[in-house]
């Protein structure tokens, strides 16, 4: 059976609640420089290389996708390994 448990009971010990978390020594060393330098130019790059879609090539990809043409187990592997590939 289980005991009833009182509003104002704590369901902790409270003496492991307050005791500090133990940790290291304090790092005194500010020299460290956490500073990283990022450049995009290289992706922005690649991403203005990228063709404009052909508006005719988009209209036939939506109506197939509409039509259910697309969906086989052959098309989903294939577009799953296009996303592994691209690393998306």
């Amino acid at each position: 059976m289980i005991d009833k448990i009182e509003i104002h009971q704590s369901l902790f010990d409270s003496a492991a609640s307050t005791k500090p978390a133990k940790t290291g020594p304090a790092h005194t060393d500010n020299s460290t420089d956490v500073t990283f330098h990022l450049d995009n130019a290289d992706l922005i790059n690649k991403a203005l290389q990228i063709p404009e879609s052909d508006p005719l090539h988009v209209e036939r990809a939506r109506q197939l996708l509409l039509s259910g043409q697309l969906e086989s187990p052959e098309n989903f592997l294939e577009a799953a390994q296009n996303l592994y590939d691209c690393g998306v």
